[in-house]
């Protein structure tokens, strides 16, 4: 395996397995326009130590969290940003847990064996598959975002992190009665019957009172609060007004195909996708591997496009240091000759608030980040929007409010409407699973009961807890284990509706003390009695490490 590394590394002329290999790991410094103090307000900054990291810092969070979304991505995992956020706390509280237990780096054979059994590298058959190596390492490469090392350091963190995790999990003891209440209820044979309560059908007549209304609006007046929103305007720093600056001197041939090596994924891809419009070959026909200077012209152009917005990027930090070395007011004069010496004019931005950064075609973060300025600190770091980058500026803050009931009465009675109904709809689900309960006491079929009330039903033959019909919702499933044969449930509440359950018939297996099963569910307890162990000291690391401010 090393031996393919160091092959593939040098017939391709890249180093992104550098640490691996010679064990050098290279820190990822390099965060644009960060200058706490002089182009951004950090006068009411606080930083936030956890372990090392301060959590208010981007230039520490940023790193840490590139390696983590990595290695989500090589265990195959789609989480949220909350579970992300999560695992971040975890990851950084159990790398100094590590540390402080002595937990060593993995050596270069520890490693190789770590990545190969990542579960983006395994293939259908469960074996190490080469090519899904090559391809991801190819797309890393082509990523200018991502620093060099930062694969093997990512597993480096992570193999250290499960090390620790092992020595959280402790033995995870199960008692026989658990283990045969477990194995029961997995290979116990359900035999059910469900009913479904239409939500979008029900159509009670709901005529609120004014004073209703109004008593309504008034227990719940926050639901109506406009969030604080900022006005605000941006200085763009277009990198095509740069283009001109490049000189063709920099673009020799070295730093050329350095560029195409760099970025060959995207190279090749794009010159094999004009290939294929333009061509008249056989689609079948062999095509030749795409070299340098195949696509030159297109390096190139990128490459001086990668110049000029570098020298954007400079002038927009130029700008911004100029304002706070000149201790240029805003509004004023100054400031509006300031603008017209650089050729540059103010954008306006729609006022936004926190919720709907996401909304203007502008950097999030910088949007974010902007109501942290004021009027003394009103301008931000430069940021980059593709190959540009921008300012902003900060123009004034209008506070939060709560409208009065005259101007938001339509969505209060929408919104009464709607909980009025909700309430009906979870009476009417009580009044049906009494009645339903009734007809079968009455030696009424469920399907007979459940039509006479205009209920839809679905029948699901014998099926084993273990194995469940695959159009079953699973937390039918779940409720149906707590039910005795003959019993109709409550209403299960869903975004469509609601559910009755009838279980017609519930078959509990007996096992024998040795049976396999016992032991299958004993392995099954014992591990997530672990997964809950590490959970909770992992929780409990995290929590120790939090100022007691926060």
């Amino acid at each position: 395996m090393i031996t393919w590394i160091e092959n593939h590394l040098i017939r391709h002329g890249r180093w992104i397995f550098i640490t691996l290999l010679a064990v050098v790991i290279v820190a990822f410094v390099g965060t644009i326009g960060n200058t706490p103090g002089c182009t951004t307000n950090r006068s009411n900054y606080q930083a936030v130590d956890f372990y090392g990291y301060d959590l208010n810092s981007e230039r520490d969070m940023r790193p840490i969290s590139q390696r983590l979304s990595l290695i989500t991505q090589l265990n195959k995992q789609n989480n949220n940003s909350q579970q992300m956020s999560d695992q971040l706390l975890s990851r950084i509280a159990l790398l100094d847990l590590a540390d402080t237990i002595g937990i060593p780096a993995p050596s270069q054979g520890q490693l190789v064996e770590f990545l190969q059994a990542k579960a983006l590298f395994v293939d259908e058959s469960g074996a190490f598959n080469r090519d899904l190596l090559t391809r991801f390492v190819d797309d890393i490469e082509a990523n200018p975002n991502l620093p060099n090392g930062i694969l093997a350091l990512a597993l480096e963190e992570d193999y250290r992190v499960m090390e620790a995790m092992n020595t959280l999990s402790g033995p995870g003891y199960v008692l026989d009665a658990e283990a045969r209440i477990q194995a029961e209820r997995y290979q116990t044979n359900f035999k059910i019957q469900i009913a479904n309560f239409d939500y979008a059908t029900f159509s009670p007549e709901i005529t609120p009172e004014e004073d209703a209304l109004k008593e309504y609006y008034n227990s719940n007046s926050q639901r109506y609060e406009i969030p604080e929103s900022l006005e605000a305007s941006y200085l763009k720093f277009n990198a095509s007004d740069y283009l001109g600056t490049s000189k063709e001197a920099d673009a020799d041939a070295d730093a050329l195909r350095d560029h195409f090596i760099a970025n060959r994924a995207s190279f090749v891809a794009e010159y094999e996708a004009k290939q294929s419009n333009d061509s008249t070959e056989e689609a079948d026909s062999e095509k030749p591997p795409v070299k340098f200077e195949m696509v030159q012209d297109a390096v190139k152009e990128s490459y001086l496009l990668k110049l000029a917005a570098r020298k954007a990027n400079e002038a927009a930090q130029n700008f911004a240091y100029q304002l706070y070395n000149l201790s240029i007011p805003f509004p004023s004069d100054a400031f509006d000759s300031f603008l017209e010496e650089n050729g540059l004019a103010l954008n306006e931005i729609k006022p936004f608030n926190r919720n709907e950064v996401s909304q203007r075609n502008l950097p999030s973060q910088m949007l974010r980040d902007a109501f942290d300025l004021n009027k003394s600190r009103y301008y931000s770091d430069p940021y980059q929007q593709n190959n540009d980058f921008v300012v902003l500026i900060f123009n004034d803050r209008i506070p939060a409010n709560i409208p009065t009931y005259e101007s938001v009465k339509d969505l209060v009675s929408n919104n009464y409407i709607e909980d009025e109904k909700r309430r009906l709809f979870y009476e009417e689900g009580t009044r049906l699973q009494e009645q339903l309960q009734t007809d079968l006491t009455n030696e009424m079929s469920f399907a007979e009961a459940a039509t006479a009330l205009n209920l839809k039903t679905e029948d699901f033959e014998s099926f084993q807890a273990s194995n469940p019909p695959q159009n079953l919702n699973p937390a039918i499933m779940q409720n149906s284990l707590n039910l005795n044969a003959g019993d109709v449930s409550p209403m299960i509440q869903s975004g469509s509706g609601g559910t009755f359950i009838y279980l017609e018939n519930k078959e509990i297996p007996a096992f024998d003390a040795e049976d396999e099963s016992l032991q299958q569910a004993n392995n099954f307890l014992q591990y997530t009695n672990t997964m809950l162990r590490i959970r909770s000291l992992s929780q409990e690391i995290i929590t120790a490490g939090m100022p007691a401010s926060e």
